[in-house]
């Protein structure tokens, strides 16, 4: 029974610390609402959702077609705001 007996407490332990980690989850992977964002940094009440739907922070970077200033181009909400809107949002592509 001894030389069993470090094998169970190793395992009573492990099951011990698994049950307290919890797993973290990345910002790159949630996804967000994304708006155009007029000249005086404001998204315009009527202004449709990019994309057609919610798509993650890298895709829009990827695919907002936005050049010139240093400008927030895009902004990203988590749940859709109200429009029109001067708020900064969750996330933000930026014209490049």
């Amino acid at each position: 029974m001894k030389k069993y007996l470090l094998g169970i407490i190793a395992v009573v332990a492990a099951i011990g610390f698994s049950s307290f980690t919890t797993d973290e989850k990345k910002a790159a992977d949630d996804i967000y609402y994304f708006y155009m964002v007029d000249e005086n940094g404001v998204i315009q009440a009527g202004t449709p959702v990019q994309f057609g739907g919610q798509v993650t922070l890298s895709y829009a970077n990827a695919n907002d077609g936005c050049t010139g200033s240093t400008a927030h181009c895009l902004r990203g909400f988590i749940s859709q705001p109200s429009l029109p809107t001067s708020q900064s949002g969750d996330v933000q592509t930026l014209k490049n």
